[in-house]
């Protein structure tokens, strides 16, 4: 099957387990040889598993890497694995992404488990295990190269840290991470990024549109919800006000 080799990237898209290190260099074995590119990324992956090197005090290997998992992906997110989400938000369209891909699941065996079908790790399942070329390469060039453009260049250093001072604007306080590792899934998104460009040869565009600004104007509309929902109902709180030869404490948004 030509595409078979995306299978050993969907595990390292799930929610981690004990098996995470061992999956990491079966991957890493199985695109030396031929994807060399996608391998040193791996390889940077590995290198920062917190297995053998908890960065957490008591914390497990195993709960370290849930967190980094956690704040990657889901609470606090620097990014989303649902690619309908990231290119439509929670317009129609996604909507009808979920039909058809639903649908190509079932039909190739996929078993999507607790994510949704456009989620990154099922969709390398499909990718892996469909003979329908035509439908895999309308996949990758509508959704899967442009969400994974976006996806990877929020991993940036700058990236994540503009979406942390946006946390630290709305909190006193943070739950404590590793600053080095906090980017590590990056590594395995430019993995993907390097082989799809490899085995569907499509040409660098720009990015449809600048999901970072998108995705900080959401967090920070989220937080002002729940910051107002946690107020007293009834407090009055006086308007803020700026005196002589004091700053405003915040910046314009």
């Amino acid at each position: 099957m030509a595409f078979s080799h995306y299978a050993h990237l969907v595990p390292l898209l799930k929610y981690p387990t004990e098996a995470l290190p061992q999956q990491t260099a079966w991957a890493i074995k199985a695109f030396e040889e031929d994807h060399a590119e996608a391998a040193g990324h791996l390889k940077a992956f590995a290198d920062m598993l917190p297995w053998g090197a908890s960065v957490a005090g008591d914390a497990c290997p195993l709960q370290d890497q849930e967190e980094i998992y956690t704040r990657s992906f889901e609470i606090q997110a620097i990014t989303t694995l649902d690619l309908g989400y990231i290119l439509f938000g929670d317009e129609y369209k996604r909507a009808e992404v979920l039909v058809n891909l639903n649908r190509e699941h079932e039909q190739n065996g996929v078993d999507c488990g607790r994510e949704l079908s456009d989620h990154l790790s099922n969709i390398l399942a499909l990718l892996s295990c469909s003979e329908d070329r035509d439908m895999l390469g309308d996949l990758v060039a509508m959704i899967l190269a442009p969400a994974m453009r976006m996806m990877v260049g929020e991993f940036t250093p700058a990236r994540i840290e503009a979406k942390e001072a946006v946390y630290r604007r709305h909190h006193k306080t943070l739950i404590d991470k590793d600053g080095v590792r906090s980017g590590m899934y990056g590594h395995v998104l430019n993995a993907v990024y390097c082989l799809l460009q490899k085995d569907f040869n499509f040409a660098e565009e720009e990015v449809i549109k600048d999901f970072s600004a998108d995705f900080l104007s959401s967090i920070s509309r989220e937080l002002e919800i729940e910051s107002e929902e946690e107020k007293p109902q009834g407090q009055f709180e006086p308007p803020v006000t700026n005196m002589p030869g004091t700053g405003s404490g915040c910046g314009s948004h």
